[in-house]
């Protein structure tokens, strides 16, 4: 269990701030020029917000928000950016794997997560 909350919540935890300075150092400006689309083929398997109770043994032992939308799709399946956007990390990233995030401008980041692989690179910043 010691393990588990370390990465649950101690490791989640320091994910969430590296998203959050990612966020602070966002492009002041729209970098996105059209609606925002969900991934092809994928549906919603966790939505924004939900309150996560983790349970062991019949007895709570961590709480957690969700940050975001999980998306299923198919193994392997090609993975398109949701708008226009910058690179700013693409790399293993603690609790989501194999990571990319974009930054879209004025805070708005989306994160691409657990994928098998990716073929970009964070632009300089």
């Amino acid at each position: 269990m010691k393990n588990y909350l370390a990465i649950n919540r101690d490791l989640r935890k320091a994910n969430n701030a590296q998203l959050a300075e990612m966020a602070s150092k966002s492009q002041a400006r729209f970098l996105w020029t059209r609606p925002f689309q969900q991934l092809g083929n994928s549906k919603v398997e966790a939505s924004f917000a939900d309150r996560r109770t983790y349970t062991y043994k019949g007895r709570d032992i961590d709480r957690q928000d969700h940050l975001g939308y999980d998306l299923a799709s198919t193994s392997h399946a090609p993975v398109s950016a949701s708008n226009d956007g910058v690179v700013v990390l693409a790399e293993f990233f603690g609790i989501y794997g194999n990571t990319v995030v974009i930054d879209h401008g004025y805070g708005l980041l989306s994160l691409y997560g657990h994928l098998s692989s990716f073929a970009v690179k964070a632009a300089m910043r």
